[in-house]
């Protein structure tokens, strides 16, 4: 299933992920940013960009922080990442190797729940 793959490519999908990364920013931290578990999870398997994936994955740590439950949510996003860049050196002409991050959400922790 290689259908969101290529989105990431899509403008109007980097400008939403920028989007909600603006808006984090202007949320501070709180006790209740375990409910973002699922939306930067989404964002940071639709970005490529560096800079937007850190600041993904700092944000992930301070709910880890808080409720220790985001370890593997950040694992598998992780795992999302060095698979894409895998695809992309196995594959360059295909955008992003055809890889869908939900098949990386079955393959790694199919019993995940990000909610």
């Amino acid at each position: 299933m290689a259908v969101l793959a290529p989105l990431l490519a899509v403008p109007e999908i980097a400008a939403s992920v920028e989007v909600v990364l603006g808006l984090l920013r202007k949320l501070p931290p709180s006790d209740y940013d375990c409910g973002l578990t699922l939306p930067l999870f989404v964002c940071g398997c639709m970005t490529d960009n560096v800079l937007f994936r850190e600041n993904i994955k700092q944000r992930l740590q301070l709910i880890d922080d808080q409720t220790g439950r985001v370890p593997h949510t950040r694992t598998l996003m992780e795992a999302v990442w060095y698979r894409r860049a895998t695809a992309v050196q196995s594959q360059p002409h295909s955008p992003f190797g055809g890889l869908d991050w939900r098949d990386s959400l079955r393959d790694q922790l199919g019993n995940l729940l990000l909610l």
